[in-house]
């Protein structure tokens, strides 16, 4: 799933609960906190801009985006492109 701009994550809930959603570089240092908060069950949409909490564009490379949600937690690949 490589991106250049920005990259929609979708991602579903069997139950409300704390969800935490982040990108971590390679070396596995946090880049961007996508949501942290309480939600309710349902089906979501974000996007994701290519750029870091302080709002600098990311480099070229493998990040991965990391969902926790009560006892599940999964990880995914994303490769930024230019």
């Amino acid at each position: 799933n490589p991106f250049k701009l920005s990259t929609d994550i979708y991602y579903s809930l069997a139950h409300s609960g704390l969800v935490n959603l982040k990108v971590y570089d390679v070396s596995g240092r946090p880049v961007k906190t996508l949501s942290s908060g309480i939600k309710a069950s349902g089906y979501y949409a974000i996007t994701w801009d290519g750029r870091d909490d302080l709002g600098r564009a990311v480099a070229t490379g493998v990040y991965f985006i990391r969902m926790e949600a009560g006892n599940h937690t999964a990880t995914r690949k994303l490769i930024r492109v230019r």
